[in-house]
């Protein structure tokens, strides 16, 4: 019995010798299969380096190049996912501790992947869609079967973009030695990836509704007017030329603007049912050209299609608005041409002052209606001409920014798509403090056209959020001498060659402003009436603005809301400002002043800290834009 008492210790001993050997075993296995892991790092890397020439190579236009970089990128991705993906990281996965560094390493090749695989659907369909000799578009014609394929590679592209983000999420970044490197690799990844889900965020719906709006299911048919700075409108140019776009499957025609305008009458005075609660439709009679009053473009758009359609008995499913400044850079894009009615070439930098800046050089009214019917054939043979068709998207999307083109639709599903692009011309809706002065001109001048507004807001902020505003609101007009003739009589101070202008100023006030001091320019003061558009307060005077002079209007008044109250005291101050589409663009300058025993903690880009206050130095304000101004109590 003594005898037999060691023999379990033995065999036990024995089961874990030989359990060391398994795992010894296991282990060198493993250590083998990992042996290609050393080539991932180096293949990742070539193969991000080789996007980034690619990406580069699309931008300057060599597809070429960029194809050859794509492909390359692909080796090594394939090479870097069979080292990852193969039986030594399928087991490599599992391990303890060791495995997280693993599956993290395999979800980055596969985010790799994903940016690939996008990267090839942009160089397979770049040149037949985007490229200069793209075919998509040609002769006023919408390639529908090219379009299916673009709409095909974009949901593609969204669906490797959502994968790579899946998989991102999962990477920790948490195992030894590696984690760190794994986890800046994975921040990196997610910043590069950010623009492009953003992109394809903001295209997906709009593919969805492309087909429809051209005209897949029904024919659909847009009013399009071309508008004129030098006569302005709350919402921008006066209209100087329209005409009806129809669209059935892809083909689109542009009807004849001279013989719509004399079918339809739009020199008379009509009657047509106005948008609900627009104040700014007076209940009376008017002509075509007053119904953009407001400021909104899904209000202005739906008054003119309404008027459009007492006039030519039609009812169209969208409007399109851009001025003559926004074809001038289109024209800029895509190269000068010759116009039969001023005798002369045209390009990007002559465009604009020929055709509204020039009403004592085109004085004949023949003459000067020609030159306002080549307005139609130009916007249609730059924008729709083959080619550049990325310049040409970013150009509208640029001055749709610049409030110089608008796109308004009656189905509202494809409005809130428009409005989601930025390109639908409303104003800002921010329920903090708001930036907006607009003029509408009231004695059928072209006088506008020399305007050159500055607007400076004086910004007091108190520790309640609210804050007292002082709006300053200068207005030189820089016209040139009255000389139609050496006879000519005095200015008539009306009409196409006056060089003065009369203007009723609106002033677009923050949410919640109930009461206002206007300060005229003779220095008189008034509490003026306060109607409302949309969300937005506004108050309106009328203005002479004689030339080679300033005029100064001042306006003050308490926004409830101005800046947002943290838990932890501090204030955030948020304002947005909308431009009017100018001639010369409006500047805008703004000082805010922190309340008492506060400091500026942040400020955005181009504004300056001054003892107390942040500062945006006057400028001109070329897009809509939003700024925040961070402030926090002292000590």
């Amino acid at each position: 019995m003594t005898d037999a008492a060691p023999r379990p210790r033995r065999r036990w001993g024995r089961w874990v010798a030989l359990a060391f050997l398994l795992f010894f075993l296991v282990l060198i296995g493993l250590v083998v299969l990992a042996l290609p892991f050393r080539d991932v790092q180096p293949e990742a890397d070539a193969a991000k380096a080789d996007l980034d020439v690619a990406a580069q190579a699309i931008r300057d236009g060599d597809m070429s190049a960029a194809e050859e970089h794509v492909t390359s990128a692909r080796e090594h991705v394939d090479n870097a996912r069979s080292a990852t993906h193969g039986l030594g990281g399928d087991l490599w996965q599992f391990v303890p501790v060791a495995g997280s560094g693993v599956r993290d390493v395999r979800h980055l090749v596969e985010a790799l992947d994903d940016a690939t695989s996008i990267a090839e659907i942009g160089v397979e369909i770049y040149p037949e869609v985007l490229g200069d000799d793209a075919q998509i578009v040609k002769d006023l014609t919408v390639d529908m079967d090219t379009l299916d394929t673009v709409l095909d590679a974009g949901a593609q592209a969204t669906a490797h973009a959502r994968h790579a983000e899946t998989v991102l999420a999962e990477v920790k970044g948490t195992a030894p030695v590696v984690g760190g490197r794994v986890a800046a690799a994975r921040d990196e990844a997610q910043t590069a990836l950010e623009p492009v889900t953003a992109l394809l965020d903001r295209a997906e719906p709009f593919l969805d509704v492309l087909p429809g709006m051209l005209g897949a299911e029904e024919e659909q048919n847009y009013l399009v007017a071309i508008l004129n700075p030098a006569e302005l409108r709350y919402s921008g140019g006066a209209n100087t030329a329209l005409a009806v776009v129809k669209v059935d499957d892809g083909v689109a025609s542009f009807d004849d603007i001279g013989n719509l305008a004399a079918a339809a009458g739009t020199s008379r005075k009509l009657y047509w049912p106005k948008v609900p609660g627009n104040t700014f439709h007076p209940r009376r009679a008017l002509r075509i050209q007053s119904a953009t009053w407001s400021p909104y473009w899904s209000v202005s758009g739906e008054e003119i299609l309404r008027a459009w359609a007492k006039a030519s008995r039609e009812e169209y499913d969208g409007f399109v608005a851009i001025d003559v400044p926004a074809i001038a850079s289109l024209v800029d894009l895509t190269g000068p041409f010759e116009s039969t009615a001023a005798g002369i070439t045209l390009d990007g930098s002559n465009l604009t002052k020929t055709l509204v800046g020039s009403y004592d050089t085109y004085a004949d009214i023949v003459q000067r209606r020609a030159l306002n019917r080549e307005l139609i054939p130009i916007f249609r043979e730059k924008l729709f001409a083959g080619g550049q068709f990325v310049e040409k998207f970013q150009t509208l999307g640029e001055q749709a920014e610049r409030r110089h083109f608008a796109v308004y639709f009656r189905d509202p599903d494809v409005q809130e798509i428009v409005r989601d692009l930025g390109v639908d011309g409303d104003l800002s809706d921010t329920d903090n403090d708001y930036l907006g002065v607009f003029s509408q001109n009231t004695n059928v001048s072209k006088a506008d056209y020399w305007l050159e507004r500055t607007v400076t807001s004086e910004v007091s902020v108190n520790d309640d959020g609210s804050a007292d505003v002082e709006l300053t609101v200068s207005t030189f007009n820089d016209a040139p001498p009255f000389e139609l003739s050496p006879q000519a009589p005095p200015d008539p101070k009306t009409g196409y060659w006056t060089r003065w202008s009369e203007s009723a100023m609106a002033v677009m006030l923050p949410q919640g402003v109930e009461t206002a001091e206007f300060t005229r320019p003779d220095g008189s003061r008034l509490e003026p009436f306060i109607e409302r558009a949309n969300v937005r307060p506004y108050l309106t005077q009328t203005m002479w603005f004689p030339p080679q002079e300033t005029t100064v209007m001042k306006v003050r008044y308490r926004v409830p809301n101005a800046a947002e109250v943290r838990d932890d005291g501090s204030l955030v101050y948020r304002l947005d400002a909308d431009p009017q589409g100018m001639v010369v663009t409006p500047q805008v300058g703004v000082t805010v002043s922190a309340p008492e025993g506060y400091r500026v903690a942040a400020v955005p880009d181009g504004w300056v800290k001054d003892r107390g206050a942040a500062q945006l130095p006057t400028a001109p304000l070329l897009p809509s834009s939003s700024w925040e101004v961070v402030m926090e109590p002292r000590g």
